[in-house]
This record gives structure tokens, C-alpha cells and sequence, in this order.
């Protein structure tokens, strides 16, 4: 444990950020390329009316309508899955200003998601044909569904983005929670008991002293011992 914490600590500050981003570019692309791909496919109806204002009121209702359970029955027969599947795997969208129903079909396949939206925007246009009598508003296709060509998720540039995201968060997290190491301090110089130090000098490194004989030869050990060298 000790050997691993010293050769962590050579690495730079920023490695687990790093780190971070790496796993995180990993982890994006194998939820792109593994994840469960879902198609999405849209149909739209539109809600017609002697009144456009009218009109446009019965869309928000028949667009509610286009979730329930007598649509959703009528329509689980030709979308060759019960209703309670159906509903989870269709959504209607009204507009505020325009009489028009889009009706989004998602499904595991292609023709999973086109199969849902038509036959929830015939099994709408069906109900409403239904009660015209009284209402007096009919509704009639607009758009029919066409099989998609491309998932609607997962978007793989998405999912890439989303995990280097989480992935830099994360490993900038650990960097914050571990902090710089602080640098380790420097060695003082020897310093001679004899010599004073100022605050403003700088201290000068103590150089080792020989032996007086070796450094001046032997005349010079000689002339220390009291004998003087013999002249030639």
C-alpha cells in the first residue's frame, strides 16, 4: 500500500480528472453502441369544424381522447399489441392555434413505432366518425406514419457527451477532494556556529576543510611541525 501511494504521488495533481474523462468517454460510447434502440414514427389527423374555433377546442379534446381506453381498445388489433402496451408506447401532441392531432408511435423495430401511430390516428379518426352526428366535427387523416429510418435514441453523439460530462465531473470532484499535494520543503544549509547569519544574507554552503599537509605539501607539513624546510 505504501509503494502504491509513492508512485501516485509522482503523478501529476490532475490525474484523476483525466482518469475521469477517459472512463467517462468509455462508458458513453458502450451505452450508444449496447443500449436498446427505440424508433420513433408520427402520424397527424386534423379536426374539422364549421367554426375554426371550434375546431380548434375539439382537437385538445379528441387529443386527450386519443389515450384512452376506447380508442386504445379499437386500436390494439391493428397494432398487434395489447392496450396497455399501446399506451405506454403512444403519445398525442395538440396545438393551441391549429385543429391538428400529431399522434408518435415508439416501438423496439421500425415497424413497431409505424404501426402504433396509424392504426391510434384510424382508431381516433374511427371514434370521432362515431359520434359526428351530434358533434358535428369530423376528423380525417392528415399524415400517415412512415417507418423511420434512424433510432430515436440513443443519439450516440449525445451519449458520448453526457458520459465524458459526467465523467470530468466526477474525476474534478476527486481532484478537489484531494487537493495539491503541497511541494516537499528544501533542505537547509549548513550554517558555521561562528559566522552570523543576516536575515537578507544568503547562507553560503560550509566547504570541507583538509588536512593542511596534504593541501600544501611537504614542505608545508614540515613548516608546521617547527622544522623549516632544508634550502636547496
Amino acid at each position: 500500500m505504501r509503494e502504491l501511494r509513492e508512485r501516485v504521488s509522482w503523478l501529476p495533481f490532475w490525474w484523476p480528472a483525466a482518469c475521469g474523462l477517459l472512463l467517462g468517454l468509455l462508458a458513453g460510447g458502450g451505452h450508444a453502441l449496447w443500449a436498446d434502440r427505440e424508433y420513433a414514427a408520427e402520424a397527424a389527423v386534423v379536426v374539422t369544424a364549421g367554426d375554426p374555433a371550434s375546431a380548434v377546442g375539439f382537437a385538445q379534446s379528441y387529443g386527450r381522447l386519443a389515450g384512452g381506453d376506447a380508442v386504445l381498445r379499437t386500436a390494439q388489433t391493428d397494432a398487434g399489441v395489447p392496450a396497455a402496451t399501446l399506451r405506454t408506447r403512444v403519445r398525442a401532441v395538440t396545438s393551441p392555434d391549429a385543429p391538428v392531432i400529431g399522434i408518435t408511435g415508439t416501438g423496439p423495430r421500425p415497424q413497431d413505432a409505424a404501426r402504433a401511430a396509424g392504426a391510434v390516428a384510424r382508431a381516433l379518426v374511427a371514434h370521432a366518425a362515431g359520434a359526428e352526428a351530434d358533434t358535428g366535427v369530423a376528423v380525417i387523416p392528415l399524415t400517415e406514419a412512415v417507418l423511420p429510418t434512424a433510432p430515436a435514441t440513443p443519439v450516440p453523439w449525445l451519449s458520448v457527451a453526457l458520459g465524458a460530462c459526467a465523467g470530468a465531473v466526477a474525476g474534478g470532484t476527486a481532484v478537489l477532494v484531494r487537493g495539491v499535494p503541497a511541494r516537499r520543503p528544501l533542505r537547509p544549509l549548513p550554517v558555521r556556529p561562528d559566522q552570523p547569519v543576516r536575515p537578507d544574507q544568503p547562507v553560503q554552503p560550509v566547504q570541507p576543510v583538509r588536512a593542511l599537509g596534504a593541501a600544501a605539501g611537504p614542505s608545508a607539513a614540515a613548516g608546521v611541525n617547527g622544522l623549516a624546510p632544508h634550502p636547496r
